[in-house]
């Protein structure tokens, strides 16, 4: 065939795909509706009367329920999005400056020093503030409803909270805890399930200290994991101060580095948003999404990734179970929740830490104790963990789930941790297959002395 043919087709074949993705783009732009309230707006103009810079190159839009901004114009490399005063921020000086009793701060320092060494709730100081703040918030609220003459917190309601509510309006409806029963067995044969209950115990330890120890006063927890979820997803590190800024969480967030488009730069009184590349009119503004896992990202966000389908920081098991010869009729009498019978499968040769436990029950049931077939065992183990997860009937989500999301969220959790496992136990069959080949060697090796010793004998 004619090379100008061959070209001429390669040309037009080019042609209609572009004109296909100018489609799809087109229908997407036409689908991302821009999004103004009048709560948005009301925040809005609060917010640069108090000293709120921001770029007039930019829209609020809401694209598969997400309000998210887009470059309506391009930015410049450098150039600031968002200039934001730490006075609009929400961290707990902002209680102090519109509740000044020092009751206040002395609640705080007692939850604070009660927080770091209860085995009740997340120590850490960003989660401590989180939920006193949540536990204000909810307060407030409340008081609010009962207490119209109450100079404080009209003061701050109108001040300050009416305009910042705008922020607590996210449908929370995805996040596992709000469940039922019936939706929630659906990924209970998943290591999500040991992690779902710790959090709940957390966040349950967490009230219980707050109404009990600081503000005797009773919680309805519904109410309450509002705000407590909510603060948890859209509060930053500031200066060393957990604060709620307003605007950053309507930003996209992305894991992909390539699609990072600016980023947050924190002054002494100031938060900036600054484009780190050009960003193009009609393109969504992008910052770095902190890497955390799947598990760990659903139950606090209701979200999973692709990205971190099998990203596993930590994977903790029992060294070994009961049951795990039950096959050949035989029981094991362990304490499997006991912490020096857990193993987590990321640290390094982990396999090698299970040794002692094992030879010591081949031992007890009189079997051969060694070191291959102790990880022959616990090869066993892990493969039924990996084959407990798969039992879970994902072709059965629909019956339960009335929203795409929920399920693609599930099956990544499911998938995530088959594909983990996977290549766990791949991991372990080379190093069984390497112990095998090295005992093969050293066997003979063994006869080639034996062999030499026998002809040195003959001489």
């Amino acid at each position: 065939m004619n090379i100008f043919f061959i070209l001429l087709k390669l040309y037009y074949f080019i042609l209609i795909l572009s004109k296909a993705n100018l489609k799809e783009i087109e229908k997407e732009e036409e689908e991302r509706e821009d999004f103004i309230s009048e709560e948005y707006e009301s925040l809005l103009n609060w917010a640069k009367k108090n000293l709120l810079n921001m770029t007039d190159k930019i829209k609020l839009t809401e694209y598969n329920e997400e309000k998210q901004y887009i470059a309506t114009k391009s930015i410049s490399k450098g150039e600031i999005i968002f200039d934001i005063p730490q006075n609009i921020t929400l961290n707990i000086k902002t209680f102090y400056s519109y509740f000044p009793s020092k009751k206040l701060e002395k609640k705080y320092d007692k939850y604070l020093k009660l927080g770091k060494k209860s085995n009740k709730m997340l120590n850490d100081i960003s989660y401590i503030d989180q939920s006193f703040m949540a536990f204000l918030l909810y307060k407030i609220n409340k008081l609010k409803e009962i207490e119209e003459k109450n100079y404080e917190i009209n003061n701050f309601f109108e001040e300050y909270y009416k305009y910042i509510s705008f922020i607590f309006e996210d449908d929370l409806s995805h996040l596992p805890s709000s469940f039922t029963n019936e939706q929630t067995k659906k990924f209970m044969n998943t290591s999500f399930s040991s992690f779902y209950n710790l959090m709940n115990g957390y966040l349950v330890g967490e009230t219980e200290i707050l109404k009990q120890e600081i503000f005797k006063d009773d919680i309805n927890l519904d109410e309450y994991f509002k705000y407590r979820f909510l603060l948890l997803q859209k509060t930053f590190n500031i200066s060393n101060t957990t604060s709620l800024v307003p605007f950053v969480d309507l930003i996209k967030h992305d894991f992909n580095n390539k699609n990072i488009n600016c980023k947050i730069v924190v002054n002494k009184d100031r938060i900036r948003i600054k484009a780190i590349k050009e960003i193009k009119g009609g393109e969504l503004l992008i910052i770095k999404q902190k890497k955390i896992t799947n598990q760990y990202s659903f139950f606090f966000y209701g979200k999973t990734y692709d990205e971190l389908i099998d990203y596993m920081p930590s994977f903790i098991i029992p060294i070994i179970i009961p049951d795990i010869l039950i096959d050949e009729g035989i029981e094991l009498n362990i304490q499997e929740s006991g912490e020096e019978n857990q193993i987590d499968l990321v640290w390094d040769k982990y396999y090698e830490i299970i040794i002692p436990t094992y030879k010591e029950v081949l031992k007890l049931t009189g079997k051969d104790d060694s070191i291959i077939n102790c990880y022959n065992l616990f090869l066993k183990y892990i493969t039924l963990i990996r084959d407990t997860i798969r039992m879970n009937k994902v072709d059965e989500l629909k019956r339960f789930f009335s929203e795409k999301r929920d399920i693609d969220n599930i099956k990544r959790i499911i998938k995530g941790e088959i594909v983990f496992l996977d290549k766990k136990i791949k991991e372990l069959e080379n190093v069984i297959e390497k112990n095998k080949n090295e005992n093969k060697r050293i066997k003979s090796d063994k006869n080639i002395r034996n062999n030499k010793t026998e002809q040195y004998e003959d001489l």
